[in-house]
């Protein structure tokens, strides 16, 4: 029994520790990939993962960061996620704020676990023992509708170094069953290990055993069935609803739950149930006014199990019991809540800034009202550094937040000394009333937190009005682009000063779209933030270049244009008079040899390479065009040629020039781009030149598409796109039919009305006189852009429910691809979804519909048990059903699942709008 008892202490310490999210900007060998374009594999990552207990994912990923913590050290279990690929290889993907940044293979071996749970006795009910809580977490964004309380990382990232932060943890008070002092924890030097939980054997309990446990103020246990979690089963049949009229809306369950104190349950032996299981009753049923007296039942947890799930009764309870109850860490937080009635949010952020306030009330599904918060009593759960309630108004220094009355929350600053000062604490709030307890997560960011949440917002609100007055989203993708990158390259100045002032001052989009002094990183993330709300792709790339200086620390941009991936760097290009475009749709290409960075990406653009560079060239081509409409007609010469080129295109150089018969007198470079030249090359004189004068009779549209056709009075062969120079307009290809040619239209320079001028035809040895109007009209339309409704399907497809045809899509930026006919993409991923319409001959395609993709996950504390053949921890968004069975999915609609028979069960979150099912977990029901 004391053995027992040990381990007991030993697992309720070690599932309350929470780990702490450590960010590492340096320059040393430790590589942060957050917000990056990061190929993991050349991390030296330790991916031969042996003796794991099972193959769920979150298993994989957390033996994963186990071993690698010293290379991930910024890396959370969150931003992970594992594929299968056989029964002893898998593939885990990286992500932040659910977009794609990387991947890695693995190996893993299986070693079989025994697991066990307990609980402890009523009568024996204490606080739980107070236990230091890592709080050096900051956030990675704004969002807060996730229901568990997640470690968060700083959202910005650095080219300089920075130190990491860290809290000193405190120690805790006596255990009074044990009469035990845990040691002192010191400052960790470095991220410590993540523990595997344990979990315990199930041992039976008796009348007797519990009697003599109390009298020796021992913790006895009783049988809780342990849960595990495996992976989703692919494809799970179409589920079969079993709910009420009115389904709960989701409430917030496990996220307050962590290690546990835990309170008897009925210890007799239970024959086999020949009823259905019970998933939902009475949430609007009549409220029952029988006598129920917590404080005198011999079993609280049936007492709770039983009043849940009926009609709506008060149940009486001291203000001490329920203290004693909030304490708790066995069962959910929604163990002892009656469904009818929900708190009004499902987390809490509390900031200096935006969120220093939020009132919260309990709502009756039934009436459809709010309860008088008069009637409802508020209480604070502390874990740090006391484990502890508080009531309303007792803020002293142990509490997280303010809390006044009428369910009233106000922000408190983290700060416990001058040296310590946690970027988040976390509490729970709870509301009792009328027996029933109701509770959610309440976050709360430091001083500094929150100044750096503020900003981000303040430089997406910037980046929003910005766009908005200047009118550019009224522009074609190219133009758009074009028009940003002028104004960021003008407008924001390079903040050379590095040495005073915070080290972020300057690394943040805020810095350049508010403040418009920053550095790379600022101009790189303030230029996607533009391009977001343009519409248009964009990556965030960082590496190390010699562009700004010796072989140092870079960032920049990848942008998609033409489902084509180029680089666009305004650090590089930035100017105080007119824009260059030195930097300018760039491919790998543009960069030295010795630069690093990710050159690993799919859909590399070559078109657009470097087209506002006047006088590039990259192909044969290129340079033929170059040389015709630099070639002088009158003086049937060309003397000098200027080019800027890559030191390995010289064999398609001398080609052309052997071709239009040049023959070089010398040459000398100019100024070097990165790794192109400019070489300025003279010729000889060219002898009995004849000269063809050809006539341009007609310029006129092609047919009912985005070309024109221009007839010639004679036939001239191989003419190319780059010997007619056209005004407001591209040309994609040029097309020849007999006389005429055939010029194929894109990138307009607008919408609506657009006037294409033919301005020259230049081709050596030739003279193009136009005798005609050369202007055509054109009315340039966009299809519109696509308002799809999604439904996430049981088997992790996506179905477009209002049937939109003509659609393509990718995830997180990829390869675009067409919509199936059955309006069905099976290949879902998460991050995000993008949707438009192709273009066509007649219109081009529509601005993009971005959706989010998330999967939902069950908290590693979920406490999802079962009790006397009850499902508890459960709620209304899960779904559950018989494991090795064809049965379908069926969804609960209430906090608890009564009366099932023996078995495993699985238990999921079940899919919604915009989010994949969750994984599963086992619970084995004896």
């Amino acid at each position: 029994m004391r053995k027992t008892k040990l381990i007991s202490i030993l697992t309720f310490l070690t599932t309350l520790t929470t780990s702490a999210v450590v960010v590492s900007c340096s320059t040393d060998d430790k590589t942060t990939i957050l917000h990056k374009q990061t190929d993991i594999n050349k991390l030296d990552l330790n991916t031969n993962l042996y003796d794991i207990k099972d193959t769920n994912p979150s298993t994989i990923i957390k033996t994963f960061l186990e071993l690698n913590d010293q290379k991930l050290v910024n890396l959370h279990e969150d931003q992970l996620e594992v594929k299968m690929i056989s029964n002893s290889n898998a593939v885990i993907n990286v992500k932040d704020s659910n977009e794609f940044i990387g991947n890695t293979n693995i190996k893993f071996e299986l070693k079989d676990n025994q697991t066990n749970s307990s609980s402890i006795n009523w009568s024996t009910l204490t606080p739980t023992t107070n236990v230091s809580e890592k709080t050096s977490l900051t956030p990675t964004n704004n969002n807060i509708s996730e229901r568990t309380n997640k470690p968060v990382v700083k959202p910005t990232i650095t080219t300089n170094t920075k130190e990491t932060k860290t809290t000193k943890t405190n120690e805790s008070e006596v255990i009074p069953a044990l009469n035990l002092k845990p040691a002192k924890v010191s400052r960790p030097s470095e991220p410590k290990p993540r523990r595997r939980r344990e979990v315990r054997e199930e041992k039976p309990v008796t009348n007797e055993s519990i009697k003599k446990e109390a009298t020796t103020h021992s913790i006895p246990w009783t049988s809780l069935t342990p849960a595990t979690q495996t992976s989703p089963l692919t494809p799970p049949t179409p589920p079969t609803t079993v709910s009420s009229s009115n389904p709960l809306v989701p409430t917030s369950t496990a996220s307050t739950s962590t290690s546990v104190v835990p309170i008897s349950t009925s210890i007799n032996n239970i024959e086999e149930s020949t009823k259905q299981p019970i998933v939902d009753l009475a949430i609007k049923g009549d409220q029952t006014f029988e006598v129920i007296d917590a404080n005198s039942s011999s079993n609280i947890d049936e007492l709770y199990i039983n009043q849940t799930l009926k009609p709506f009764n008060e149940i009486k309870l001291t203000k001490e019991n329920a203290e004693k109850l909030m304490l708790r860490n066995d069962v959910a937080a929604n163990f002892y809540s009656h469904p009818r009635f929900e708190l009004s949010k499902e987390e809490i952020v509390l900031d200096k800034n935006r969120n220093n306030k939020v009132e919260l009330k309990l709502f009756d599904k039934n009436t459809k009202k709010y309860i008088d918060s008069s009637e409802v009593q508020w209480y604070q759960r502390t874990r740090y550094p006391e484990d502890k309630i508080f009531e309303v108004n007792q803020n002293d220094n142990g509490t997280t937040f303010k809390l006044l009355s009428n369910g009233v929350l106000e922000w408190k600053d983290t700060k416990e000394s001058e040296i310590k000062i946690p970027d988040e604490k976390s509490a729970v709030i709870w509301a009792s009333y009328k027996g029933y307890l109701y509770s959610t997560t309440v976050r709360v960011f430091s001083e500094h937190v929150s100044d750096m949440v503020n900003n981000e917002e303040l430089a997406k609100e910037a980046a929003k009005k910005l766009v908005e007055e200047q009118g550019w989203n009224s522009l074609p993708p190219l133009e758009k682009l074009i028009k940003a990158y002028e104004w960021m390259t003008k407008e924001v100045k390079y903040d050379h000063d590095l040495t005073s002032g915070p080290i972020l001052k300057n690394q943040n989009a805020h810095s350049a779209l508010v403040k418009k002094y920053t550095v790379c990183t600022g101009y790189a993330k303030g230029f996607k933030l533009i391009l977001d709300e343009l519409g248009i792709p964009c990556r965030f790339m960082e590496g190390s270049s010699d562009r700004e200086s010796t072989i140092s620390k870079h960032a920049w941009n990848l942008v998609q244009i033409d489902n084509e991936w180029y680089h666009v760097d305004t650090t590089s290009d930035r100017t105080n008079t007119q824009t260059n475009f030195n930097f300018f749709l760039n491919t790998n290409e543009d960069f030295e040899e010795k630069d690093t960075f990710d050159r690993d990406f799919n859909n590399k653009g070559t078109r657009l390479r470097n087209f506002k560079f006047k006088n590039f060239v990259a192909t044969e081509d290129d340079v033929l065009a170059l040389i015709d409409n630099n070639w002088n007609t009158e003086k049937k010469q060309i003397s000098t040629l200027t080019l800027v080129t890559n030191k390995n295109n010289f064999k398609n150089i001398n080609s052309a020039f052997t071709k239009r018969n040049l023959d070089v007198k010398g040459y000398r470079y100019g100024s070097p781009y990165g790794p192109n030249k400019t070489i300025i090359y003279t010729f000889n004189q060219q002898y009995n030149q004849n000269l063809t004068d050809v006539v341009v009779n007609k310029v006129e549209k092609y047919q009912d598409k985005h070309a024109i056709k221009v007839e010639l009075n004679q036939e001239v062969k191989d003419l190319k796109a780059g010997n007619f120079n056209i005004k407001n307009a591209l040309i994609k290809s040029a097309q020849q039919q007999g006389k005429s040619y055939v010029l194929y239209l894109d990138h307009f320079n607008s919408y609506n009305d657009v006037e294409v001028k033919l301005e020259s035809i230049k081709r050596k040895d030739y003279k193009f006189t136009i005798s005609t109007n050369s202007t055509v009209k054109f009315n340039i339309e966009r299809q519109t852009q696509p308002n799809a409704v999604i439904e996430v399907l049981d088997n992790d497809s996506i179905k477009i429910t209002n049937n939109l045809s003509n659609l393509e899509y990718n995830f997180n930026n990829t390869t675009w691809s067409n919509v199936p006919d059955n309006f069905t993409i099976s290949d879902t991923t998460i991050g995000k979804l993008y949707l438009r319409y192709k273009g066509s001959d007649s219109k081009l395609s529509s601005d993009i519909q971005t959706i989010s993709i998330s999967r939902s996950q069950i908290p590693t504390n979920h406490n999802i048990k079962s009790i006397n053949k009850t499902l508890v921890g459960v709620n209304d968004t899960m779904q559950y059903r018989l494991k090795n069975t064809n049965n379908s999915w069926t969804d609960i609609t209430a906090n608890k699942v009564k009366n099932l028979g023996s078995g495993t069960y699985q238990v999921r979150i079940k899919p919604s709008k915009h989010s994949l099912a969750s994984e599963i977990v086992e619970i084995s029901v004896n």
